[in-house]
């Protein structure tokens, strides 16, 4: 017996001394083994990216919308994540990223106003989600959200302790940052909800040609093959706006004034998509989702060229994502159109800061290195 148990510890010493350190190191980066209501409730974070547990976001962002109770929220797909507190008046919550199709928009939005519903809310649907050759969902296939979060993350080993050996960090994690995005790249979640896209964003104002979606070619490769959001499509399916309705009403007998939009594609890319005529069911979307919107009286407006605002690829994140110009320019627009918007933005520091910076995050470097106006 005695053997027995010598040959156990000889067998298991040895992946010990590995799992024992990389479990330290998942810990210490925020990957994994992190007691996020803890960090929440104490307030001890400041950006939240996680690389291998990305799924949390949604559980993340849950506890941080209830506990703060904003009245203006941003809710969609990733595409909505560059609207930012300083745009608003009133207390914001960027609820982005927790949304995948329009069967998931309500399920996402009942996590949120079962007790203490936002005031405002602001909707982005992305064009691909009225497509049946991406979502193949017949309505109402609601799709239940999972809150969870995993506190025990098993990544792949290689990846994270390649992750690791790169960091610049290894010895003094930056105190607030949760998640080796966060550490390695500056790029996670702020404390608002929107997202910062780090070391990315000072490689496009660098024109930096190792970018992935360099001068839109992903996007456009996307566009050319058809596939990755960028199927084809001609009609929608007509039962897919029931959705939008459920939205609406559900909004109205919570008393949430609602904005719905279409958030921007990059100029360029649009110019492609419209060229390929392979895209039609965007503008039946459009018509029909305007028409549902007016006859609720719901604000609509759909972005997705640049026709309603001025814009310019060299202010996109990539073929399909926004920077804080080009959202700050849609806030502004809606403004002049429904004074309940026009009452929560902050007009004025809106239009001093894209007056004041060319940045891709104005708020973050409020200089003076651009002499035109917005």
């Amino acid at each position: 017996m005695k053997r027995f148990i010598i040959k156990i510890v000889v067998f298991l010493l040895p992946i010990m001394l590995i799992c024992i350190p990389i479990g330290l190191l998942l810990k210490v980066y925020g990957e994994s083994y992190v007691n996020f209501e803890r960090i929440i409730t104490d307030d001890k974070y400041e950006l939240i990216g996680q690389k291998f547990s990305e799924s949390n976001t949604l559980g993340i962002k849950t506890i941080i919308a209830n506990k703060n109770k904003p009245k203006v929220v941003a809710i969609g797909s990733s595409r909505v994540l560059q609207f930012r507190e300083e745009m608003f008046k009133e207390p914001f919550y960027n609820y982005g990223y927790t949304t995948t199709s329009n069967g998931t928009i309500l399920p996402s939005l009942n996590l949120i106003t079962e007790n203490s519903p936002p005031k405002y809310l602001i909707l982005g649907l992305d064009q691909w989600n009225f497509n049946k050759k991406w979502d193949k969902s017949e309505y109402p296939s609601y799709v239940s959200r999972n809150t969870n979060i995993k506190n025990i993350s098993f990544p792949s080993i290689p990846a994270f302790l390649k992750e690791v050996l790169e960091s610049k960090n290894v010895l003094s994690i930056p105190e607030g940052m949760v998640g080796l995005n966060a550490v390695n790249y500056n790029n996670g979640f702020r404390r608002d909800g929107s997202r910062d896209y780090g070391n990315r964003i000072e490689k496009l104002e660098l024109n930096d040609t190792t970018l992935e979606d360099y001068q839109f070619k992903n996007t456009l490769s996307r566009i050319q093959n058809g596939n990755n959001r960028f199927d084809y499509g001609e009609n929608i399916d007509l039962s897919d706006l029931k959705y939008i309705i459920d939205i609406i009403e559900h909004c109205k007998n919570k008393n949430i004034n609602l904005f719905i939009f279409m958030p921007p594609f990059a100029p360029s890319v649009w110019a492609a998509m419209e060229r390929s005529e392979n895209y039609n069911y965007i503008k039946e979307a459009d018509k029909k989702v305007k028409r549902i919107c007016n006859t609720y009286h719901v604000p609509y407006f759909n972005f997705s060229s640049p026709g309603l605002i001025n814009y310019s690829d060299s202010e996109m994140l990539d073929g399909f994502h926004g920077s804080e110009r080009v959202y700050g320019k849609i806030l502004l627009h809606m403004a002049q159109f429904s004074s309940e918007m026009e009452s929560i933005i902050d007009k004025d520091n809106l239009i001093q800061t894209l007056n004041e910076t060319s940045h891709l995050n104005m708020f973050d470097k409020p200089t003076n290195i651009s002499a035109d106006g917005f």
